[in-house]
């Protein structure tokens, strides 16, 4: 600095720093939270941009840390660090969630359709489920079976023959159901030893040349269906009959002499009755 007449101070310097105190700016690329199928061998991780005011993003710091298991089911963590050539450092996260999607298979073992004998106890060939992720002895406590066969003493029994069914569904442990399977049971009479007498239906003349009178103690509405067995359990005889009352009657003489189990059929409930043919 100089006075008019030309007297100078001294010079000063004074030092000027030009800085880059800014930190990138960081953005994900992809969800947040990242839903991943767990087994997924395709699985990347999307990253993130970073954008700084001097630098340029090739020549930026990155640092990924993280704890993502593809193989276990669970929500993870990933930190992203992105620091500039000053120092300035930013950091950004992203949740990622490994899980299960797929819902499990239950296999039928043994025949499809069972052939059951009728007054007999459900006894379960057994089923397999298979699931992505879960193991089948994990799930067995999930699974649900749903039938329209009897129970008696909480255990599935054939009182009724005809064709039934048993099904089968099962969620595994992250909520996915599976389709609901089928096992077709045929209840069969195997003989005349296996079918029991029901109280309420009486026969007579008993033996006879094949033409009986019916009578039932409760009062029979609508269809009713007459089967006949021979000793094999074999159907030999079947008609279908609109009754209003209590009896009826039934013509079979056509048939070979020997001993018969009559069963009839009405409104859900059944009916059965050694006869005999003379």
């Amino acid at each position: 600095v100089c006075d008019p007449l030309g007297n100078c101070s001294a010079p000063k310097q004074i030092q000027i720093d030009v800085q880059d105190t800014i930190a990138p700016v960081l953005s994900l690329k992809g969800a947040n939270p990242l839903i991943v199928d767990v087994f997924n061998a395709n699985y990347e991780d999307p990253g993130v941009t970073a954008q700084d005011n001097y630098n340029s993003e090739n020549s930026l710091i990155r640092i990924v840390q993280s704890t993502v298991n593809i193989n276990k089911l669970g929500t993870y963590a990933i930190k992203y660090i992105v620091r500039d050539g000053s120092g300035n450092t930013s950091e950004i996260s992203r949740d990622v969630k490994v899980v299960d999607r797929i819902a499990p298979v239950i296999e039928i073992l043994g025949s499809n359709p069972l052939d059951m004998p009728r007054f007999k106890d459900y006894v379960e060939p057994g089923f397999r489920i298979v699931d992505n992720y879960d193991a089948d002895d994990d799930l067995r406590a999930s699974v649900v079976i749903t039938s329209d066969l009897g129970n008696r003493n909480d255990t599935l029994w054939a009182e009724l023959s005809g064709w039934k069914y048993i099904r089968y569904s099962v969620t595994d442990m992250s909520g996915n159901k599976s389709e609901t399977v089928e096992r077709t049971l045929r209840i069969v009479v195997t003989s005349l030893d296996e079918i029991k007498t029901i109280d309420g239906l009486s026969i007579y003349p008993n033996p006879s040349n094949g033409n009986f009178t019916i009578n039932t103690k409760e009062t029979l509405t609508g269809k009713t269906e007459v089967i006949l067995y021979n000793v094999l359990g074999a159907k030999v005889y079947a008609q279908t009959l609109t009754l209003i009352g209590n009896t009826t009657t039934l013509d079979v003489k056509g048939l070979t002499p020997g001993v018969y189990m009559l069963q009839l059929s009405n409104n859900g409930k059944q009916y059965t009755h050694r006869v005999t043919i003379k």
